[in-house]
């Protein structure tokens, strides 16, 4: 029996064997797009794993008595199930031919990745779900594969099974072992754009350094909007990117500060449109609009991940929102931010706009923050243009504010005043946050605003 088949030889069909990652990832390597090589340890192989070992029955056991309406019982479970896989030696056979590949690859570093049987659908979303193990090495290869078909039972995994009724259907695991990119820059993009749900747009980000830092909300990065039908670019959102996560000579990741490298467009005009033709090439070819992840080395794009857009509606939506940000934020800071804005602002600002920020939560990629641009009155530039080269009235709304920081610091445990103050200092910091950003204000206010984000940010978290 061969437990291994080549990306090359894998096309969207294969997705009982390959998982919906490993599927599509052969299949856009048969469509010519540019992807890391690799092979898949295939769904069969797990399945095979469990059987002769005499597992598959406790497991069965296991889930068949789950209440999963309990999380400390779904916990329980999955902690079970684990430790019945990761406690039992994988067949020699299997791990010969495993490392045989492996060098086939002739790299010292390969991503390791679960692909579910039933991932990547637009139904079945399994993204996010199961683990990657990257930059691993040949010692540790065996052990993160048997952590990757292990995944299939964390708690969020069994709970996501059992939630979305896919308990009774056969669910597998297959493992992709792809050669290991060391993204110089990396990002992702989507080929309809996903707030304005604009066929004609696709929305590209991109941040110095691995993936992972942009897909966590770790930083923020560029994002560049790109009309399909012209291949032209029609708005960048440039950041400031202070530090990267590279890989070190280790193996494991680290951060870099930047510099000055940190201040400039991520990809240059010329690449953004090269990256854009790859993600219409790929929407061309699966005939609906997909979610990419991507990376870049040595000046060539790698495709490392596509799978449809979940999200979208049938319907169109006229109101033009852009990102803002994107962090880990949680849901009570989201409220007191909503509040700030829609409450305080047009109180600072003269009654004349007011912003209603939009928050959407990705799981595991932090919440991005998005305002209307399409209306002048929640318009972030009108904001820009209020304090422009009033340097006076600036400076009398940071004295305020820095009256507000201590109130804060010194009513910590008074509830009746915390509430009001959390809300006025909040609008605060989404001020100072947005000229200190802006290429368009007053050099000496935006440097003002961006000190004084930067002396006050904490207030709220010590």
């Amino acid at each position: 029996m061969s437990f291994i088949k080549w990306l090359k030889n894998i096309s969207k069909k294969d997705v009982s064997i390959a998982g919906g990652k490993g599927a599509s990832l052969g299949e856009m390597i048969n469509s010519k797009i540019q992807v890391p090589n690799g092979f898949v340890i295939i769904s069969s192989t797990f399945d095979d794993f469990i059987k002769r070992t005499s597992i598959k029955e406790k497991i069965d056991s296991i889930l068949l008595s789950l209440d999963h309406n309990k999380i400390d019982a779904i916990e329980n479970a999955a902690e079970k199930i684990q430790a019945l896989i990761l406690n039992i030696e994988i067949p020699k056979s299997l791990e010969q031919e495993v490392l045989k590949n492996f060098k086939k690859l002739k790299t010292k570093y390969v991503a390791v990745r679960s692909s579910a049987t039933s991932e990547d659908s637009s139904t079945a979303a399994w993204a996010g779900q199961l683990e990657t193990y990257l930059n691993t090495t040949e010692k540790y290869l065996i052990k993160n594969i048997k952590k990757c078909w292990a995944s299939l039972f964390t708690p969020r995994a069994i709970f996501y099974r059992f939630e979305n009724k896919l308990n009774d259907e056969k669910i597998s695991v297959a493992v992709i072992v792809q050669k290991m990119i060391n993204s110089d820059i990396s990002g992702v993009a989507f080929s309809v754009h996903p707030v304005t749900q604009d066929h004609n747009q696709l929305i590209i980000e991109a941040g110095y350094g691995l993936g992972e830092a942009i897909v966590s909300g770790q930083i923020t990065p560029d994002s560049y909007i790109i009309q399909k039908n012209k291949m032209s670019i029609i708005d960048k959102n440039i950041h400031d990117q202070n530090r990267g996560l590279f890989r070190n000579k280790n193996g494991g990741n680290e951060w870099r500060n930047l510099g000055p490298n940190g201040k400039t467009q991520v990809l240059s005009d010329k690449e953004i449109i090269k990256l854009a033709k790859i993600i219409k090439k790929i929407e061309d070819h699966y005939k609906f609009p997909v979610d990419i992840e991507w990376a870049k080395e040595k000046n060539k794009f790698y495709i490392t991940q596509s799978r449809p857009i979940t999200t979208l509606k049938n319907q169109e939506r006229k109101t033009l929102y852009k990102k803002f940000m994107n962090r880990s934020f949680s849901l009570i800071a989201c409220q007191y931010w909503d509040l700030g804005e829609r409450k305080e602002l047009s109180k600072i600002c003269e009654n004349k706009f007011y912003f209603t920020p939009m928050f959407i939560h990705n799981k595991g990629k932090g919440i991005s923050v998005y305002y209307d641009c399409s209306n002048i009155l929640q318009d972030p530039k009108s904001l820009v243009e209020y304090f422009n080269n009033k340097e006076k009235k600036f400076d009398k709304l940071a004295r305020e504010y820095l009256v507000i920081a201590n109130k804060l610091k010194s009513n910590k445990n008074d509830l009746s005043q915390l509430y009001n103050l959390i809300v006025k200092f909040w609008v605060m910091l989404t001020i100072n946050n947005l000229l200190g950003k802006s290429d368009s204000i007053n050099k000496t206010i935006g440097k003002k605003a961006y000190k004084l984000r930067a002396d006050t940010d904490q207030v709220l978290y010590n």
